[in-house]
């Protein structure tokens, strides 16, 4: 599978987005045991951008979008928009791994990733609490890993993606891009798991998913049968009639299946 650099798919440079593997392993390698232990199973339920990056790669992400959400958390509370653009939250703010507040931003993110949660939803969600609460400052990074902190993120985080879906930006989770990898398998489980339904909207939405590369129009055939997929695309290019030219394996497919049953 082919090795992406982070900043061509989360759409921007960072700090720490060009470290080396071994300049992670050894930033990895200077934290503690009780840290590093929870980081493998962390991988099967963090959100799938997150999937494929070392884990000090994915603080140095973190920690931009913890930055990030502080300064438009500023522009709310201070409305100055010029200073915010230069404000940082912490001394040393740029690189977690060289201020005082390392462990608490790596616990942080740790928390976003038990909960499956993008780190820029996480960030922003706790800023928009301080700010309704009337926090008298932003909230620090040691404030951000409680249990009950991420709970409730959760829920906002579940809340989210029941009204509008939103998807991975890595280009290695498109159907193009499918190998069988156990990262891009947990993705086609999770679109199935919301929309692999009966009823006409779900599938639709499996029909459209097909279309747009999202899922793999083979996958979804083991799974739900031909016919769904079938019945799946066809509504789909009802709704968007200029679908319809990328599906005629299906219409093969589905051409050759009545065959058989007729037999």
């Amino acid at each position: 599978m082919e090795n992406i650099s982070p900043a061509d798919f989360l759409g921007t440079a960072f700090y720490g987005c060009d470290k080396s593997l071994p300049e992670m392993d050894s930033i990895y390698a200077a934290r503690t045991l009780k840290t590093r232990s929870v980081e493998a199973e962390l991988y099967e339920t963090k959100w799938f951008d997150y999937r494929f990056l070392h884990p000090v790669m994915a603080t140095y992400w973190f920690n931009h979008c913890y930055i990030m959400a502080y300064r438009q958390f500023f522009v709310r509370t201070r409305y100055d928009y010029k200073m915010a653009e230069v404000k940082m939250p912490l001394k040393d703010a740029l690189d977690p791994f060289a201020n005082k507040h390392t462990t608490s931003i790596v616990r942080a993110r740790q928390q976003a990733d038990r909960h499956g949660i993008p780190y820029d939803f996480f960030c922003n969600s706790i800023m928009r609490i301080a700010e309704e609460q009337c926090w008298e400052r932003h909230p620090l990074p040691a404030q951000l890993y409680s249990d009950d902190i991420g709970e409730a993120m959760g829920e906002d985080w579940k809340k989210h993606q029941s009204a509008a879906m939103r998807d991975p930006v890595d280009p290695r989770y498109h159907a193009s891009q499918f190998c069988g990898n156990e990262h891009q398998l947990a993705y086609i489980d999770y679109q199935l798991t919301r929309y692999g339904h009966d009823s006409y909207p779900h599938q639709v939405a499996i029909g459209q998913r097909i279309i747009d590369g999202r899922l793999p129009e083979s996958i979804v055939r083991d799974r739900l049968g031909g016919d769904y997929v079938y019945r799946a695309l066809e509504y789909a290019n009802t709704l968007f009639p200029s679908n319809a030219c990328n599906n005629q394996s299906s219409l093969t497919y589905n051409c050759e299946l009545q065959q058989e049953n007729s037999l």
